[in-house]
């Protein structure tokens, strides 16, 4: 897939770095303060997609919710810079 790159080199590599060098300053706890974030994210995220998939299949919400986790996503994304 062409997203592949993406994932594996910016929220992955790029975004690492850039937040060890430049917004840490290579202080000894940048990498517990990059893990954290990452950590609760991916907690959140496999907590709400079981309950997020089933709503999405109950109600035939998939497009509704598809437009607003991409809006989300975007913002989220926006948020970056």
């Amino acid at each position: 897939m062409a997203s592949s790159g993406y994932i594996l080199m910016i929220p992955g590599v790029a975004y690492a770095i850039y937040f060890w060098q430049v917004v840490c300053g290579g202080a000894a706890d940048c990498d517990a303060l990059w893990g954290l974030p990452v950590a609760l994210s991916l907690v959140a995220a496999d907590l709400l997609s079981p309950l997020l998939g089933a709503i999405a299949d109950l109600g035939a919400l998939r497009h509704r919710l598809f437009v607003a986790a991409t809006l989300l996503c975007c913002i989220a994304t926006a948020g970056l810079y």
